[in-house]
C-alpha cells in the first residue's frame, strides 16, 4: 500500500510537552508584533470535547489569542522551537508552518484578512 503525505507536519508530535507550548506560545505572540494581545488556554475536557483536541494525542495545546476586538484560536505543539519549521501550527482549523502561522494569526487579529 503507498501512503501520500499531503500536509507533512500535520499529523500527531510526538513526544511533546505543555511547557514547551507555553514556551512557544510566548515567542509566538513576541513575533506576532500586535500590542495588548491576550492569550487563554482552552483546556480538554475528556467526554466532553473531541479526542482530536486531546494534546496527550496530537501533541498541540488550544489557546485563544485577542487582539483589537478579534480572536483566534491557536494550537501550539510541544516540541521546541527549533524543531518546528517543518511542524504545522492550526490557526482557527487551518494548518500553517511557523513563519505563515505568524503571518496568518497577524492578519487576523490586525483585521487585514478582510482588506
Amino acid at each position: 500500500m503507498t501512503h501520500i503525505l499531503i500536509n507533512p507536519g500535520s499529523g500527531p508530535v510526538a513526544n511533546a510537552a505543555r511547557e514547551i507550548a507555553v514556551a512557544n506560545m510566548q515567542t509566538f505572540i513576541s513575533e506576532l508584533g500586535v500590542s495588548d494581545v491576550q492569550i487563554r488556554p482552552l483546556v480538554y475536557l475528556h467526554g466532553q470535547h473531541h479526542p482530536s483536541y486531546d494534546p496527550t494525542v496530537t501533541g498541540r495545546w488550544r489557546y485563544e489569542l485577542a487582539a483589537n476586538g478579534r480572536v483566534v484560536e491557536v494550537e501550539m505543539p510541544g516540541r521546541p522551537r527549533d524543531e518546528l519549521n517543518f511542524t504545522r501550527l492550526y490557526i482557527d482549523g487551518s494548518s500553517w508552518m511557523w513563519k505563515y502561522a505568524v503571518e496568518m494569526t497577524r492578519e487576523i487579529l490586525t483585521g487585514q484578512d478582510e482588506e
